[in-house]
């Protein structure tokens, strides 16, 4: 059980640290604080369990489709959220407007698949 517990806490520290790692690049490369980061990690998870799980598709399958459906959020959210904010002449009101964004993504995903745990086709 310890090495469960262990296991399960390394895990979760790694997503995280991944997520943090994130936040740092895309802010040395393009100096835009995106807290939409966070959300995308998280749509991660629900796209890879809803293509794995829930549509029985291959893991690789259902890899590629999770990083192209995250890939095609952000550049959505680059065209959304920060492009017509950087033009303003308040350079920080992309917080703001990433914030608002994350919030949506959060609401619209909890809306859509809800915030319980969901059991998969195969339990």
């Amino acid at each position: 059980m310890l090495a469960s517990i262990l296991a399960s806490g390394l895990a979760a520290g790694a997503i995280y640290a991944l997520v943090g790692v994130t936040y740092n690049t895309m802010f040395s490369t393009s100096r835009v604080m995106s807290f939409t980061a966070g959300q995308l990690a998280m749509l991660g998870g629900v796209f890879g369990s809803m293509f794995t799980l829930k549509l029985g598709l291959p893991i690789a399958v259902g890899f590629v489709l999770t990083l192209l459906c995250c890939a095609v959020i952000g550049i959505i959210t680059e065209f959304v959220a920060v492009r017509p904010v950087l033009k303003s002449l308040d350079q920080h009101l992309y917080v703001l407007s990433t914030l608002a964004v994350a919030l949506m993504i959060q609401q619209v995903t909890a809306i859509k698949w809800g915030t319980e745990p969901q059991r998969s086709r195969a339990s």
